[in-house]
């Protein structure tokens, strides 16, 4: 990876530094039994474990891999990485991707924006900016494939110490691929740009007070989009929203009484116009013009016009007013305005090495009274996590105690922050945390074992 000058001045004075020979490893361990160990009720950790791989972290950042893991990790292990330096240019921009970290479940991509100018960044820049019709994709072999957001706490975005380079940790599980070994991956990054402005515009409901309006009481043999959408069209609504930034299209088409009171429907658009980006547009607040009070908007649900024309349908929180109030009603709308810098998607294609994760095969054991069904337990940087068949004994309060022995005899215990299931399957998720609670790397060569309730199991 190509160093900044910044970085470049640091890491040569610290590569002059001579550091005498010390037993590092026992020194460490007698000052882990001298500190004072703090309760933190929102994680099970062991402090002294954890104290003990934010060491051992440091120690291969050090070893310049990849600086700039510095910026979200304590370290990160070198067998896990693939080193990539795949960039390209738009406009005033270029987008890396220095380095990944993989395994057959999915990947936690290491990016870096810099201006070709090599000026000092915008640090509002984002590569997601809050319009999901712009969002980042992953196909492999030139095939789109579904991610969701990895690990907790692993990405997130920092600006370099000279201002000029912005670095992404973007971390995403893959569904329904066997392996990513061998692949081609390509990752698209449709627009740049920072995060949406609310913009609003104001519109009277008087128009709807010629109308009659409908009061929505679910029929549980009918689908509520539908029927929902049924009631709006009977009104044939069409009020324009005033436009915003050049943009208009959207509209109220029509008005519901429903469970949570006076609800309005607004029909939304979408668009980019030069560098301006309208994500779209929905109901802000309603105003009742006698008395001045504002009704915040509390919920939308979806709604489908017979043509197929899709509207939000939103109520209004602690909102006292009815279909007889819409002759002194107005709609604030808020349109939601992203500025772009290139609308140019940059497309990066790599491949990386999953040689470092580690599946373990299980077994069904006996557990605090109850089977557990465990089918594997998959170890990487990445992740941590633990899969069970489906059984209708499960459900989101499982939680599965879970130690990692490492060679040197230390004892991690990974926080179960979460799981989800599939149709056949549980997952329980885990992820190291440092004493600050922050998410830190397993280097898998060197685990021992892994304790499950009360089972060992020894890795092969």
């Amino acid at each position: 990876m190509k160093r900044t000058p910044e970085e470049e001045r640091i890491y040569q004075a610290l590569s002059a530094v001579e550091t005498p020979e010390a037993p590092l490893e026992e020194g460490v361990r007698a000052r882990l039994e001298r500190r004072e160990r703090h309760n933190r009720p929102y994680f099970r950790m062991a402090v002294a474990a954890a104290c003990l791989v934010v060491m051992l972290g440091a120690v291969v950042g050090a070893a310049g891999l990849s600086d700039a893991w510095r910026y979200f990790f304590p370290g990160v292990p070198e067998n896990a990485v693939t080193e990539l330096n795949v960039s390209q240019t738009h406009g005033d921009y270029t987008l890396t991707v220095e380095d990944a970290v993989a395994d057959d479940a999915g990947l936690m991509l290491l990016l870096s924006l810099t201006r070709t100018d090599g000026a000092e960044i915008d640090p509002d820049l984002r590569m997601y900016f809050g319009d999901m019709k712009l969002e980042s994709t992953l196909s492999l072999d030139g095939k789109q494939v579904l991610t969701t957001s990895g690990s907790y706490g692993m990405g997130g975005r920092r600006l370099s110490g000279d201002g000029k380079t912005l670095y992404f940790v973007e971390n995403q599980s893959i569904h329904d691929v066997d392996s990513l070994a061998g692949r081609t991956l390509t990752y698209e990054v449709p627009a740049l740009g920072k995060w949406y402005e609310v913009e609003t515009a104001t519109l009277s409901l008087k128009t709807l007070a010629e109308r009659e309006i409908p009061t929505y009481a679910r029929d549980p043999e009918a689908d509520p989009p539908t029927q929902m959408g049924r009631l709006l069209a009977e009104q044939d609504c069409d009020l324009p929203i005033p436009e915003v930034e050049g943009f208009s299209g959207a509209a109220v088409r029509g008005a519901l009484m429903t469970e949570d009171g006076l609800s309005i429907a607004v029909e939304s658009i979408h668009g980019v116009r030069d560098l301006t980006d309208c994500i779209g547009v929905e109901a802000g607040a309603l105003i009742d013009t006698r008395t001045g009070a504002r009704y915040e908007a509390v919920s939308s649900t979806t709604a489908y016009l017979p043509d197929g024309t899709e509207v939000w349908v939103t109520s209004f929180r602690d909102c006292p007013l009815t279909a007889e109030d819409l002759p002194w009603l107005e709609l604030e709308a808020e349109y939601q305005i992203a500025q772009l810098v290139t609308t140019e998607p940059f497309e990066l294609e790599f491949q990386v090495d999953t040689s470092a994760a580690v599946t373990l095969p299980l077994e069904p054991i006996q557990a605090e009274g109850k089977t557990l069904l465990l089918r594997e337990l998959r170890l990487s940087a990445r992740e941590i996590a633990l899969e069970l068949e489906l059984d209708e004994a499960y459900d989101a309060s499982l939680r599965v105690p879970l130690t990692i022995t490492l060679t040197d005899g230390t004892v991690l215990e990974p926080w179960n922050y979460g799981g989800h299931q599939s149709e056949d399957a549980c997952t329980l998720e885990y992820t190291l945390l440092t004493e600050d609670g922050a998410p830190c790397l397993l280097d898998t060569s060197q685990v021992a074992s892994v304790t499950i309730g009360d089972v060992a199991f020894d890795l092969p």
